[in-house]
């Protein structure tokens, strides 16, 4: 076990201390709400194609980078992970939705069955291994629910929410300056997070001093 969460750890900070995210381009309840379930699209909302969804993905992180204020970030945010949910195939979102309801259901084993399966059927599907990091948060396995987050950061490095359960995790297990790096990375990524620079000024003060 104890090898196992090196190794998941490694994976985590070879992902946080890469080049910085290109403009181009998740045992606290706080933590757990970070990765918690989204919501599908409304049907008017959903993208035609994978690339339809990609570029209105990476028009909305410009304008989530300089967005002047929370209320603004906020709902730029809320856009991209309802984009988030859309894998483009039908069976993927059927199959998100259903574990989704069973992970509201607290039936977690129906929920584990369901995302092992749709991450077997779509490995590049990042809220497939998001919404499973979530499930592996509750049940307080950590050295799990970090190499789910490190999947999903490998697939897609803006996820705001698996950098959020990520930084919560490594504060969790005394992994505090990984989690003041994942924060700052967040700050890259939505310079309106409140919750994030609250945070980063905490750990910085913490693990560099008074250097911020």
């Amino acid at each position: 076990m104890l090898e196992g969460m090196r190794t998941s750890l490694l994976l985590a900070s070879t992902l946080l201390f890469a080049a910085p995210v290109a403009p181009a381009l998740a045992g606290d309840t706080a933590a757990a709400e970070t990765m918690s379930a989204t919501p599908a699209p409304a049907g008017a909302d959903i993208p035609e194609t994978v690339a339809e969804r990609d570029k209105l993905i990476t028009e909305l992180f410009d304008r989530l980078r300089e967005a002047k204020d929370a209320a603004t970030a906020e709902r730029i945010a809320g856009a991209i992970e309802r984009l988030w949910v859309y894998s483009g195939s039908d069976t993927a979102d059927l199959l998100l939705n259903r574990a989704g309801q069973a992970i509201e259901g607290k039936q977690t084993e129906t929920a584990r069955q369901v995302l092992d399966a749709l991450i077997g059927l779509e490995p590049r599907y990042a809220e497939a291994w998001n919404r499973r990091a979530y499930l592996d948060f509750s049940e307080q396995n950590y050295r799990a629910a970090l190499t789910d987050l490190s999947h999903v950061l490998s697939i897609e490095p803006r996820h705001f929410k698996a950098l959020e359960g990520l930084a919560a995790i490594m504060k969790e297990i005394g992994q505090k300056r990984l989690a003041l790096k994942a924060y700052r990375k967040l700050l890259e990524i939505n310079p309106q997070s409140a919750d994030a620079r609250t945070a980063v000024e905490a750990l910085a003060r913490e693990v560099e001093g008074q250097k911020i």
